[in-house]
């Protein structure tokens, strides 16, 4: 049995990989990730990255609590 198929972890890894890859490199090439990358990134810069990210996650979790897969 070969560990990436589709049904296993690997294989999903491997295929939400390839699938976001193009956004991902979208992303890399934002002022604000550059910034990240070569420790330029201001202290405020980060700080409204970061409460962005926050509610973010608030939302997900929310959705994610009050579905199905909440329970597992």
């Amino acid at each position: 049995m070969t560990r990436n198929n589709e049904a296993s972890p690997d294989g999903l890894c491997a295929r939400l990989r390839v699938a976001i890859r193009p956004l991902h490199e979208r992303v890399e090439a934002l002022p604000l990730a550059q910034s990240m990358v070569t420790g330029k990134v201001t202290l405020a810069d980060y700080t409204s990255l970061l409460e962005r990210l926050a509610a973010l996650y608030r939302v997900l979790e929310r959705a994610w609590d009050t579905s199905d897969a909440g329970a597992l």
